[in-house]
């Protein structure tokens, strides 16, 4: 067990899961450059990559307010 300074007591599951919450969005904008790499490597097209980018920041845009809307009327109980 990793013992924190006094500054950080009581703070173990936050850092938990903040931590959890970097490694996850590393990974997503990996994923989504590798993807738009991808997309041009394979079509060649310069017109390809805007349009798989502008999806891609679309389709969370458009998914996140829906997402947020659903947990809250869940509430916090059921959602774990």
């Amino acid at each position: 067990m990793i013992r924190l300074p006094k500054l950080y007591q009581g703070m173990g599951s936050f850092l938990t899961l903040w931590s959890g919450q970097v490694v996850s969005l590393a990974g997503s904008g990996m994923t989504r450059f590798a993807f738009i790499f991808y997309t041009f490597q394979t079509t060649g097209s310069a017109t390809q990559v805007p349009l798989v980018t502008l999806f891609s920041f679309l389709s969370k845009m458009l998914l996140s307010p829906i997402a947020g809307r659903v947990m809250d009327r869940m509430g916090t109980v059921s959602a774990c």
